[in-house]
């Protein structure tokens, strides 16, 4: 008989699992590039769900990662558990990007959301919309016996906000109004561009906590849209033949299961950029990258994981 399973605490765990080995291994996180990583820490508030803050070399600003729910009812004996996480970026108020973000936006930061400790508090991520700072969505599967996960990101090249009749809005959390002129763009966030380096670390990571080797990468890209705000206020997707939705998949250990395929399917209007096999399997590590335990990495040419995912990821969603 299947045993039930609670799939918050599995998340949980397996994440902090990954983020605990990572951190000590010697020299590991500055190869990935990590200056840090943890789990958030929202009070004794009930029904808070679990999130995690990473920082990255050469960004001033932190990323969330944060359990949004598992996808259907998963057990023990079926199958691998699946949970999305959406994925922020809370940039820092000296980078340039933070000026593709909207006007809440900026004016949040440079009211002084991410403080000393350069990241939001949970009073403050409890009083902002989740949709703020949104740059994608990752899905992750772990196999119950930790043999295999899948890591997928979906995002947009960029996320635009279009107000194409103008409008003046009402911020009560700014206690201001903003007017917005016919055709403003207010949003033009370059989401893809973002999102990738946290995603190459991470998956990185998840083969180096798991101890198991990657075996396929794929990257695919359908038609995307953007967001049109009408004269009440409200933001519909509307498609943009100018966007794109990027997905990347990397597979750790086998790649023959049906939950898998499931998982790596393409969009039916999807366009396939790459879809790589290892031709030799990648050796195990057990958490060290500076062994050159990855050097068959064929015409990747890639000398450890991050390298390879980055390489693909950079290479075909740029």
């Amino acid at each position: 008989m299947p045993v039930e399973m609670d799939l918050e605490d599995f998340f949980q765990r397996q994440i902090n699992a990954v983020i605990t080995r990572t951190l000590a291994v010697p020299g590991l996180p500055a190869r990935l590039g990590v200056v840090g990583a943890g789990e958030r820490w929202d009070g004794p508030r009930a029904g808070d769900q679990p999130g995690w803050f990473f920082w990255l070399d050469g960004r001033d600003g932190v990323y969330e990662l944060a359990f949004a729910g598992a996808l259907g009812d998963r057990t023990a004996g079926d199958g691998a558990p699946v949970a999305q996480f959406p994925l922020r970026y809370f940039p820092g108020p000296d980078e340039a990007v933070l000026g593709r973000y909207g006007f809440e936006e900026r004016a949040l930061i440079a009211g002084g959301l991410l403080g000393r400790s350069r990241a939001p508090s949970p009073a403050d991520r409890e009083r902002i919309d989740t949709s703020l700072f949104t740059i994608g969505l990752v899905e992750l599967a772990v196999a119950t016996d930790r043999s295999a996960a899948v890591l997928n990101l979906m995002c947009l090249d960029r996320l635009r906000l279009v107000y194409p009749s103008g409008l003046t809005r009402h911020y009560a959390e700014l206690a201001c109004d903003q007017a917005f002129p016919p055709g403003t763009v207010d949003r033009d966030v370059p989401s893809r561009d973002l999102a990738v380096p946290l995603f190459a670390a991470l998956s990185a990571m998840l083969i180096a906590g798991l101890g198991v080797a990657p075996s396929r990468i794929a990257v695919s890209r359908a038609p995307g849209f953007s967001f049109r705000c009408d004269a009440d206020g409200e933001a519909a997707a509307c498609d943009d033949p100018g966007r794109q939705i990027d997905r990347a998949t990397v597979a750790i250990g086998r790649v023959d299961d049906p939950w898998f395929e499931r998982l790596a399917a393409a969009d039916g209007q999807a366009t396939r950029l790459v879809d790589w096999h290892t031709r030799d399997p990648w050796p195990v590590f057990p958490g060290a990258l500076d062994s050159h335990a990855v050097s068959r990495a064929g015409h990747l040419g890639a000398c450890h994981p991050l390298g390879a995912v980055e390489q693909v990821l950079c290479g075909c969603c740029g």
